[in-house]
């Protein structure tokens, strides 16, 4: 059962006309999409929290201080460093003092 050239054109032809207009379809979506009138997001000054005054947030302390080091190859700590220098490399940690309580970060 051997299909003619004529019904394999018309079939070509349909599928074309159904893609294009697919992709036209499409087209015009996006188009509408991004035209669409964006509303400006506005905020009055009442929709945020008031700020705190400063004269009533609690004391606090931050200290830093080196709790170590060590010494390696300047290539490992930057870019265009030599393998045959070292360079010294500090390690830190932070102390924040708050009034109920402290926190290190190491």
């Amino acid at each position: 059962m051997a299909h003619s050239p004529v019904v394999f054109q018309q079939l070509i032809k349909k599928l074309l006309r159904v893609g294009v207009t697919l992709f036209l379809l499409v087209l015009l979506a996006i188009i509408l999409i991004l035209r669409w009138p964006m509303q400006d997001p506005s905020l009055s000054p009442a929709a945020f929290a008031p700020r705190p005054a400063f004269d009533k947030l609690p004391k606090l302390r931050l200290k830093v201080f080196e709790t170590g080091y060590s010494e390696a190859p300047e290539a490992y700590a930057s870019r265009d460093g030599s393998f045959f220098a070292t360079r010294r490399m500090s390690h830190g940690a932070v102390l924040i003092e708050h009034p109920r309580g402290r926190v290190v970060l190491d």
